[in-house]
């Protein structure tokens, strides 16, 4: 995929489930494929932490409403490759859009919860509810 091609966003939810333990993988795949189940799992993003896979999520220091912080956080996310677009998957009015990768950053740090995709599978961002909890979510290919 080249940088100005976007991914599906199938591509990016199933990508989002590889950063996911792997006991949780299937389940949230199926709760993002059906839109009540979706309802439901929006209603937990915030406090998905214990689901994220270990080996593939570091933890930031939740400091949300510094606009420092959100800046170090875009600007990790570009500097690893991140594209100007990304897929959101959020309890707010983002959720199942590609928005800018500042706009994601933003939003979901000061007032949601959720994941941003930004390249399928390889690099991603997890905001715990209201930035309560912020990893970066990088695996190899």
């Amino acid at each position: 995929m080249t940088p100005h091609q976007s991914a599906s966003r199938a591509a990016h939810e199933q990508g989002l489930a590889r950063f996911l333990k792997p006991n949780r993988r299937a389940r949230f795949l199926a709760m993002l494929a059906k839109p009540r189940l979706r309802r439901d799992l929006r209603g937990e993003l915030g406090h998905f932490e214990r689901r994220l896979d270990p080996r593939h999520a570091r933890p930031r220091a939740p400091r949300t409403k510094q606009v420092r912080h959100l800046d170090s956080v875009y600007l990790l996310l570009v500097e690893a490759g991140a594209p100007a677009a990304c897929f959101v998957v959020s309890d707010g009015a983002l959720d199942g859009h590609e928005v800018s990768l500042r706009e994601a950053v933003e939003q979901l740090m000061q007032d949601g919860a959720g994941f941003v995709s930004c390249v399928p599978g390889r690099l991603g961002l997890y905001v715990g509810e209201h930035g309560s909890s912020v990893y970066v979510l990088a695996r190899d290919a």
